[in-house]
């Protein structure tokens, strides 16, 4: 009995290790826009790559309003081509529009191309600005594929095409793979509320490819932040046939703002202008966020953070405040591979945020914390105990955390 007891207290301990969310202690540097801060922790986990595939966020500042799109690994597509836009932005001045009209086309997309990949997260601030009196019209949103092309039977593809009548989205066809020349392994429909028009969104989603061809363990999920549970989700979705598992089968392509087509009334002229802000496209879950709420989960405003280096108990990033105000409350989050979400460590927008006493987060600041600062200045643990904020690991960070508990 008492081995049985011993083993799964052994079995509990390991479990609850195992899937351990991130921990944020401490976040050191001034919450400003495109200033780098340091925020350590523990478990934060493992990442492939620090920075992310594609990452937007401050780039489209830079180009010229008006002008085409020229951002690095994006390339216009062939049917028409985006613009920088100052006529409207989620944060900055500007803004990526693609513009469907009569005088244009119906179909405007970009190409963002990054290495062969098994497991994509994509998200993206949109607003759909429709100036034309339709009551009908499909939106072809977006599509992942190996080839960056328009057919479905050019190798495996994830494509998201939905459909918009008298107020409402319509469960039709809103989420769809392809593979082995164009044979279909999933098709969900869109919920009625899913998107909303004349407002900027956040959507993301999340894209793990079938571990064999063939088989239905693929997954696949979009979200809209702010609006309860998934737009789409699956988990047996099959993405990749039995002989597209190779390298030149992987995702490599994101196509954004493929399409605004058939349209209702006929005879009516069509306009939609689409603008996209801070997109953002990775191979991994693990990733760093600024949101309104200390539970994630809870959170209707959030905004990715441009990513520097990864590392389990310390990282560095970009900060990007979005549409957060100055002196504006929020909470940090760290998110790992698993999409674990750390609870919010409190910030405050525009003001400086500093190492916290609690070296080894649980909570509280005690003795248990300066033990485990000793440990780390003789070399016996690792962490961050640089409670002074002097860039050094030392007695006197033992010191002053001494003081601290004394009051002194």
């Amino acid at each position: 009995m008492k081995k049985i007891l011993l083993l799964n207290l052994c079995v509990m301990y390991f479990v609850s290790n195992v899937f351990a969310a991130p921990v944020v202690s401490s976040a050191n540097g001034d919450i400003e826009d495109g200033v780098t801060i340091t925020i350590s922790g523990i478990d934060f986990g493992n990442k492939i790559g620090s920075a992310a595939l594609c990452d937007y966020i401050s780039e489209i500042e830079n180009g010229q309003s008006g002008e085409t799109v020229s951002l690095e690994n994006c390339t216009p597509g062939s049917l028409g081509y985006p613009k920088y836009s100052s006529k409207d932005s989620h944060s900055g001045s500007q803004s990526v529009v693609y513009e469907y009209n009569n005088q244009t086309s119906s179909f405007v997309s970009s190409l963002f191309e990054f290495d062969p990949q098994d497991k994509v997260y994509f998200t993206v601030w949109v607003k759909l600005d429709k100036q034309d009196a339709l009551t009908r019209f499909q939106w072809k949103t977006w599509r992942l594929d190996n080839m960056g092309t328009y057919l479905h039977n050019d190798g495996p593809q994830v494509l998201h095409n939905t459909w918009w009548q008298d107020g409402r989205w319509f469960n039709s066809g809103g989420l769809m793979t392809y593979y082995d020349n164009g044979v279909a392994g999933c098709n969900e429909g869109t919920p009625n509320d899913a998107f909303v028009i004349g407002e900027w969104m956040r959507l993301e989603g999340y894209y793990q490819s079938s571990s064999e061809g063939g088989l239905n363990d693929g997954k696949i999920w979009v979200k809209r932040i702010g609006r309860d549970g998934n737009i789409f989700e699956t988990e047996t979705a099959i993405t990749h046939g039995v002989n597209e598992m190779s390298e030149e089968y992987k995702w490599r392509y994101l196509l954004l703002g493929v399409g605004y087509s058939n349209h209702i009334p006929l005879e009516d002229s069509f306009e939609m202008n689409i603008f996209y802000d801070d997109i953002y496209v990775d191979n991994s879950l693990a990733r760093v966020e600024i949101g309104d709420n200390p539970d994630f989960d809870s959170c209707t405003h959030r905004e990715i953070q441009s990513l520097k280096e990864w590392g389990d108990n310390s990282l560095t990033v970009k900060i990007n405040k979005g549409s957060f105000n100055e002196g504006e409350n929020a909470y940090l989050f760290v998110v790992d591979d698993n999409g674990l979400a750390s609870e919010g460590y409190p910030i405050t927008i525009g003001e400086s945020s500093s190492m916290t006493f609690d070296v080894n987060v649980d909570g509280q600041v005690n003795v248990i914390d300066v033990i485990m600062c000793v440990n780390i200045v003789i070399g016996h643990a690792s962490g961050n105990a640089d409670v002074n904020e002097d860039g050094q690991t030392n007695v006197q960070d033992v010191t002053a955390l001494v003081n601290e508990i004394l009051g002194n």
